[in-house]
């Protein structure tokens, strides 16, 4: 005796759609220097309001000190001189992005936070050669409207050797 089967066809409701899924990506949108950055919400772990940052003493000049933030130490970052940008003119309400690089957080100094962005990961194109300063630290770029937005590789920013620096002020 045959027995039916029970896996879905074509044409039955509930079968497998033969098309590939498109991979969705989510990035956190912020503001750099006039430019648009996006980094993955799945480096971000949280978003505040710049807030007091005790400085480190012999640090690398991007590293602009330490906060505790509900009793962990996080050492922060300011993009702007890591990025190879000139610094901030004039009052400016900024705020921190906590990530996770190489196992460690870290907040960067930004200028202000837009949005959370979804989108298809055909849409990113491949990294241009758009500033030296910043090229090896491109995923690529996406176009959204009228707007370039420039993904960021946190892990090619932030390597173990870089997180060892940052954590010992060096």
């Amino acid at each position: 005796m045959t027995q039916p089967s029970i896996e879905p066809t074509s044409d039955e409701p509930g079968a497998l759609d033969p098309r590939p899924v498109e991979e969705e990506l989510q990035f956190v949108n912020f503001d750099l220097a006039g430019e648009e950055y996006l980094v993955s919400v799945d480096m971000v772990r949280e978003i505040i309001k710049k807030i007091t940052i005790t400085s480190i003493p012999k640090s690398s000049p991007y590293v602009e000190g330490i906060i505790d933030l509900r009793g962990s130490v996080i050492p922060i970052i300011d993009l702007r001189k890591k990025l190879g940008h000139p610094p901030v003119s004039g009052e400016l309400e900024q705020n921190i992005i906590i990530v996770e690089a190489a196992s460690k957080l870290i907040g960067l100094v930004v200028d202000g936070v837009r949005e959370v962005i979804r989108t298809s990961a055909k849409k990113i194109e491949s990294k241009p050669s758009i500033h030296k300063s910043t090229e090896n630290y491109l995923t690529g770029v996406l176009q959204r409207q009228d707007r370039l937005l420039i993904v960021l590789d946190i892990g090619a920013l932030f390597k173990e050797s870089d997180m060892w620096e940052i954590a010992n002020g060096t």
